[in-house]
């Protein structure tokens, strides 16, 4: 499978220019209440570009092809097409609970879970995005950053061709280099309150690496991801202020499937790196 798709603003994606991305996590119709006026005011600045992070049975649901209605529609009334990502299929961990889990109120479904397991659940949820939006996700994005057993193997299995996590986002393809992020998010199970010194956690890692390193790394880029727990709590408005600073500040909007252009057929290298 070959991908070589736009990132929304013609043509392939500049190497020099300043970009960002903004996804949304926890997709799925019963969130209907809170994701509606968030994609509203998300569309209204981004147009499509941006990703939608998929869970088709979040919370155990069964929803009907009938309920994905409003997603969908939200291409046909804006001309919005924003890059589809698996991320789950239920967000909730069954077997051998830590106390990772806990903090994050047992969603991170794949801890835990045997590879075999995974890779059922992988191409469950894949077949329901499929049929809920009529095209395959292109990218994966663990419940609350926690992969598990997944890996590059498992990428390519599934025909997914790059993962998103929170300190950066890694092709199937192991030639294309990965995309270092800064990630800001508000949600953070019983740790929320404790948002603004989290927060800081992501700028202060990527410092400190580059200070023990030869050859300082290129600044990462920034990631603004919403939930819709965030639209309850009135905390997303702070995230759209970010996307308008930056936007006003000279950056871009961007997309992670530009940057996966080869094929995802190819040879793996003997040592499979386990994402993190």
């Amino acid at each position: 499978m070959t991908l070589a798709i736009s990132d929304g603003h013609g043509g392939s994606p500049d190497p020099s220019a300043a970009r960002f991305y903004v996804a949304v996590h926890d997709v799925a119709p019963n969130q209907r209440d809170a994701l509606a006026p968030l994609l509203h005011e998300l569309t209204a600045r981004l147009g499509g570009t941006f990703s939608m992070a998929i869970t088709p049975r979040l919370h155990d649901s069964e929803p009907t092809i009938d309920d994905w209605a409003f997603l969908r529609e939200l291409g046909s009334t804006s001309g919005a097409r924003p890059e589809l990502l698996l991320h789950g299929l239920t967000h909730r961990r069954r077997p051998n609970p830590d106390p990772i889990s806990i903090v994050n109120r047992f969603s991170d479904e794949w801890s835990g879970l045997p590879r075999d397991r995974l890779h059922a659940e992988l191409g469950q949820a894949r077949a329901l995005v499929r049929r809920a939006f009529g095209r395959d996700p292109v990218g994966v994005v663990a419940p609350c950053w926690r992969w598990g057993a997944f890996d590059r193997l498992m990428m390519r299995e599934h025909e997914l061709a790059f993962a998103v996590g929170y300190r950066s986002a890694r092709f199937a393809d192991p030639a294309i280099a990965s995309i270092r992020l800064t990630t800001a998010s508000r949600d953070w199970g019983f740790m929320t309150p404790a948002h603004p010194l989290l927060a800081a956690w992501p700028k202060r890692y990527h410092r400190l690496r580059s200070a023990f390193r030869r050859q300082p790394e290129a600044h990462p880029r920034p990631c603004i991801v919403f939930h819709p727990v965030d639209v309850r709590r009135g905390s997303h408005w702070a995230g759209l202020r970010e996307i308008d600073r930056l936007v006003a500040d000279g950056m871009h909007p961007s997309l992670i499937t530009p940057h996966a252009t080869a094929s995802t057929k190819k040879e793996l290298p003997a040592h499979v790196e386990v994402l993190a």
